[in-house]
């Protein structure tokens, strides 16, 4: 499905983390990485993002309480640009 944020929002696919070690850790000791995530969609008035350097596929890291999740979409998130804190650089 496709969708189209409004005004100051972006929509980012979030990144989790593969845990790599052979450890059983308890659902309760996890910490999992919510605030890496990678831009799917801009808003139609794109030309406001451009002097914020934000572009579709940047990965960018966002405050880890933002957004709203897209229903049925259980990576998409809603997320002001305000919240944005920082995007990487390869």
């Amino acid at each position: 499905m496709s969708y189209q944020p409004y005004g100051e929002r972006i929509i980012v696919r979030q990144l989790k983390e593969e845990k790599k070690s052979g450890m059983i850790v308890p659902k309760s000791a996890e910490q999992e990485d919510k605030a890496i995530g990678v831009i799917v969609n801009l808003p139609l008035n794109y030309e406001d993002f451009k002097k914020n350097n934000l572009c579709i596929g940047d990965t960018i890291i966002y405050n880890e309480f933002a957004g709203e999740f897209i229903p049925n979409e259980e990576d998409l998130l809603i997320l002001n640009i305000k919240d944005v804190l920082a995007k990487k650089y390869d």
